[in-house]
């Protein structure tokens, strides 16, 4: 029970340093809204109420500005294609002007896409990139919506972008000073209990031993005992019965 309980000490001080990490992520919390949301926000008319989100759908994320004319006709013309290509994509739109988290997003995306964040709206579908809008880009981007709509490995620019970060973290670290600690951390709690296994596997060998000489020395001590016993028999003559 006592090494079973100091196995489980030593483990526990291996994953201090892994929890430590785990709370050096970012927590940070963006505020994004889907397709209705977005247009009760800008007070537009929901055309087509039988619309619906589902994980297969295209993501169209949009980085745009409330009260901003684009965004709003963009918004517009989500809201005409619904009926038609409402099947193949959602929304995820994140505003810009009053949320400094989702600003600082924008521009982390921007910078991931080799764009500049100059300016909402900004659309993302897939690896396709649409700056400002306009009734030119509609072809495109309903080819960018079936396109990726289709594709078996779907791009998804914030999951890359969240490999991409925890990548960048993972190479810092090891290059840190800290990794250097937790290895010889690692390193010397890993040795102490080998130690400690090899010690008590020592112990227990040792004490098997010591039992059998102990056995060894219990039959020893039985077997004159015995011997003498057989003696006492051997030479005590019978009586010899009285004739008359």
């Amino acid at each position: 029970m006592k090494k079973k309980v100091l196995l489980i000490a030593m483990l526990a001080l291996l994953l201090m340093p892994v929890a430590t990490l785990a709370k050096e992520e970012d927590t940070t919390k963006y505020s994004s809204k889907n397709l209705i949301e977005t247009l009760t926000e800008e007070d537009i008319e929901v055309k087509y109420s039988d619309y619906k989100e589902t994980d297969k759908q295209t993501t169209i994320y949009l980085f745009r500005g409330s009260g901003c004319a684009y965004c709003r006709k963009f918004l517009e013309y989500l809201n005409d294609i619904s009926e038609e290509y409402g099947k193949y994509f959602k929304l995820v739109s994140y505003e810009v002007w009053t949320n400094t988290d989702n600003a600082n997003l924008y521009e982390e995306v921007a910078d991931f896409l080799g764009q500049s964040a100059s300016g909402v709206p900004f659309i993302v579908i897939g690896e396709e990139v649409f700056q400002g809008y306009s009734e030119q880009y509609n072809e495109a981007i309903e080819t960018a919506i079936k396109s990726q709509y289709d594709a078996k490995d779907k791009y998804d620019v914030m999951e890359e972008l969240e490999k991409s970060k925890a990548e960048a973290k993972r190479k810092e670290f090891f290059q840190s000073g800290k990794f250097a600690v937790i290895s010889n951390i690692f390193i010397v709690l890993i040795a102490t209990i080998v130690i400690i296994l090899f010690t008590n596997k020592k112990l227990s060998q040792l004490e098997n031993k010591l039992d059998k000489i102990e056995n060894k020395l219990e039959v020893v001590k039985e077997k004159p005992a015995k011997e003498e016993k057989n003696d006492k028999i051997h030479k005590e003559p019978k009586e010899k019965k009285k004739t008359k």
